[in-house]
């Protein structure tokens, strides 16, 4: 810049100061000196980018009760790389998540952030769960001494068909249901997904056996 040095600067007609805070729009700026001398309009355009939004904000459900399940995100608008945050209300959007973290069943307010941390509006996503999975295990005795009972079981709650194991101790439910013989089984359930149970513990039990005694003619 030439000229005197007692310079002002115009958009338009406006007087404005340097540097001049400007939103989106067009605007004619032009530079005047001490003596009034003025440059020629150098007209400026001044763009932003597309809002921050979703491209996909969906809840992926829990598979088992008291399991977790995620939130699948992806965004566009804005600039640079996005930031997702989530919180239980919608002004407290601060807890950084991806589309691989862990959630428990619950309600919870989500945003997107572009590099400059400009954020999306709040979506609301719910990740629910399906119901417990419960058993009901009873043994029935065998008619004989030494001979086999079984167990009748009776499922509800988590998903689809179920699946019966039992086994000798705690830690060892593996086998298929059966006829058995007597003593005491530990008995679970498991969903389609592989939900289990609570754990039954039904006993069958022998009944007597019979005494061999002598026939009087």
């Amino acid at each position: 810049i030439s000229g005197d040095g007692d310079y002002k600067f115009y958009n338009g007609t406006d007087l404005v100061s340097s540097p001049f805070v400007a939103t989106q729009g067009d605007y004619s700026f032009k530079v005047v000196d001490g003596e009034g001398c003025s440059s020629p309009a150098k007209p400026v355009t001044i763009g932003q980018p597309d809002v921050v939004s979703f491209v996909d904000a969906s809840p992926v459900d829990a598979l088992c009760y008291n399991g977790n399940g995620h939130i699948t995100v992806s965004a566009k608008g804005g600039n640079g790389t996005y930031t997702f945050k989530y919180g239980s209300t919608e002004s407290a959007t601060t807890t950084v998540f991806n589309s691989a973290t862990d959630f428990p069943a619950g309600k919870y307010y989500i945003r997107a952030y572009d590099s400059n941390d400009c954020p999306s509006d709040a979506k609301f996503v719910t990740i629910d769960q399906p119901k417990a999975v419960t058993l009901v295990a009873t043994p029935v005795n065998p008619t004989c001494n030494g001979g086999n009972g079984s167990i009748t079981v009776k499922a509800e709650g988590g998903s689809g068909t179920y699946t019966f194991k039992y086994g000798s101790a705690e830690t060892a439910i593996t086998e298929d249901l059966k006829p058995l013989p007597a003593g005491k089984y530990y008995v679970k359930a498991f969903d389609e997904n592989g939900c289990e149970s609570n754990m039954e513990t039904p006993t069958i039990t022998d009944p007597d056996a019979l005494n061999s005694g002598s026939i009087a003619n």
